[in-house]
Order: C-alpha cells, then sequence, then structure tokens
C-alpha cells in the first residue's frame, strides 16, 4: 500500500493532521508530516507532541529561524452565543516552504492533503500546479482553505 502523504505547517492546520491520525489510528495507514520548524522552543514542542500519535515526522526537518506559530482569540458571547474565533499568525519558516521542499516520496501516496496553504505562502501560489501532479498520478486530492485577510 502506498503512504499517505499529508503536507501541515506546523502552526494552526496541525490540528487536522492530528484529527486524520485519530481517526485512522486502527487502520494501515501511514500519516508522514512534511514540513518545517525554527529551531527555537516551539518547533521543539510541536515535534514532542506528534511523535505519541504515529504520525511519521521523518520529513518534518529543523531549520534556523522562527517556528510558525498562531494566536487563537475567542469571543463565545459573539453571534448570540454561536461564538467566534479569530487567529493571529506569524509565518516564522512556513514563509520559506515550497514545492521545492517536497521530495519526491511525497507523490508516492494515495491520498495527498494540503492543510492551511494560507500560512504557506509558496504553496499556495501554487497549490493548482502540486494537486494537478496528484489527479494526473489518480491519487485522491485535497485541500483544506484558510484564509488571510
Amino acid at each position: 500500500m502506498k503512504k499517505t502523504s499529508i503536507i501541515y505547517r506546523c502552526g494552526p492546520a496541525i490540528a487536522a493532521i492530528v484529527n486524520t491520525a485519530q481517526i485512522c489510528f486502527d487502520r494501515q495507514i501511514d500519516i508522514v508530516f512534511y514540513a518545517q520548524y525554527g529551531s527555537d522552543d516551539i518547533g521543539h514542542k510541536i515535534l514532542s507532541l506528534l511523535q505519541p500519535i504515529s504520525i511519521a515526522t521523518d520529513h518534518y526537518k529543523q531549520v534556523p529561524d522562527q517556528s510558525p506559530n498562531t494566536i487563537v482569540l475567542s469571543d463565545p458571547r459573539y453571534n448570540k452565543g454561536f461564538g467566534e474565533h479569530a487567529f493571529v499568525s506569524q509565518l516564522g519558516v512556513a514563509a520559506e516552504f515550497s514545492g521545492q521542499d517536497l521530495v519526491d516520496s511525497y507523490f508516492d501516496a494515495n491520498i495527498l492533503f494540503l492543510g492551511g496553504t494560507a500560512i504557506v505562502p509558496e504553496i499556495h501560489e501554487n497549490l493548482d500546479e502540486l494537486l494537478d501532479i496528484g489527479k494526473a498520478s489518480g491519487y485522491l486530492t485535497s485541500w483544506q482553505r484558510c484564509m488571510i485577510l
């Protein structure tokens, strides 16, 4: 079976890869995290949180500079109690991550999932091209929309 490859930047979109690992815990699926983190406490903390969750971090690479991070602001009273969330993100090393950082093994998968791409500008700008590579190879492709206002 081919690997299920999921690309995520450390930051707000990390939750989706963790959710995928939780949903698929009893299936024969390899979940691979392709990203990079800075040489700071945030990146090391995320790496330590991923290791016990059965997410392969071989392609989660440390690079100099600051890890991406997000502050979540929440107002549970907004919209008659339905609440609202606002996100303040620092791109850090996500600003430098690109399709060139994806090795050939990224495209050796049954499912390609790109999430939170707006916080990874180079990936977001080339999203169509990356998804087309997957589709042309017959893979199921998906992406998660994340907007920056």
